[in-house]
């Protein structure tokens, strides 16, 4: 991943599989276990991360997917 830069906006589910390249079912089972930020509802059940939330996470508690 290259250098993360603060910037205004949101990520989608899809978004963070892609960047933690994870799949939905991964992702979610984090969610679940809380380990990963709650997301912030949009128009209802829309959920999304905001991209600085997100870039902070991982800098301090990504260790990448388990193998």
């Amino acid at each position: 991943m290259s250098a993360m830069h603060e910037t205004i906006g949101f990520y989608s589910v899809k978004d963070i599989c892609r960047i933690l390249n994870v799949s939905r079912t991964t992702f979610w089972r984090m969610r679940r276990d809380r380990m990963f930020p709650e997301p912030a509802e949009m128009y209802g059940r829309l959920l999304r991360w905001p991209i600085p939330q997100v870039h902070e996470w991982i800098l301090h508690h990504w260790h990448g997917p388990r193998r």
